[in-house]
């Protein structure tokens, strides 16, 4: 596995237990536990906090692998609903049906030759082939950054239904700083995914136009 998806593993599973143990300790659940430390009884606490983070350790990556499914679902869903007015209906492929075509015509693969239901392997060839090794790493880069902002947001709002299932309480007027958190991240999250996806749709667009961005043997003479 990649160190990229190794991170969008880890990241937003982080923000879930975060969310579930800020929920606890303002609830006052964290208090026997604070407790059992105050009181000296390290040993009692050693061995809970062990057992913690051992199921923790073990749940990590399979909670970060579902949160990315649920992620990609959703923001297929969002984009087959038309959410990105003017623009393919795949959310991995931020273009117009123009730039589309321009980078079938680079890759000589015309609608005759290929269908219009492999667009996204069209894209994927023209960036892992046809584009500047670096001006792909930039691009990376901010791919990755948006689907760890979208999986974190998925993350948080799943800390909602998790923290019902674990009875932690939450759903009380004592808690509006949970509350509060929540949505501040949820917004900046998304604010972030949404900046950082349209960054790579002008950039994927920029790099059909330019051909000086292309690797000099897939450059237009």
């Amino acid at each position: 596995m990649d160190k990229n998806r190794q991170i969008r593993f880890l990241i937003p599973p982080f923000f879930l237990l975060a969310a579930l143990l800020w929920g606890a300790y303002l609830s006052g659940q964290l208090y026997p536990f604070i407790h059992a430390l105050d009181q000296g009884n390290e040993g009692t606490a050693l061995k809970l906090g062990l057992s913690i983070l051992g199921v923790v350790g073990l749940t990590t990556i399979p909670v970060g692998y579902a949160i990315g499914v649920i992620t990609i679902m959703a923001l297929r869903f969002l984009g087959l609903i038309g959410l990105s007015p003017g623009l393919h209906h795949s959310y991995e492929m931020p273009l117009t049906k123009d730039d589309i075509g321009r980078i079938r015509r680079l890759l000589r693969a015309s609608e005759s030759d290929v269908d219009e239901k492999l667009d996204l392997c069209v894209c994927a060839a023209f960036d892992h082939a046809y584009v500047n090794p670096k001006i792909h790493d930039w691009q990376l880069r901010r791919w990755n950054a948006f689907n760890i902002s979208a999986q974190c947001v998925t993350a948080l709002l799943l800390s909602v239904p998790f923290a019902h299932a674990f009875h932690v309480q939450v759903f009380s007027c004592s808690v509006w700083k949970w509350w509060f958190t929540i949505t501040a991240f949820i917004g900046l999250f998304i604010w972030q995914a949404a900046w950082t996806w349209q960054e790579s749709r002008k950039m994927f667009e920029f790099s059909s136009k330019v051909p000086t961005v292309r690797r000099p043997s897939r450059s237009e003479e």
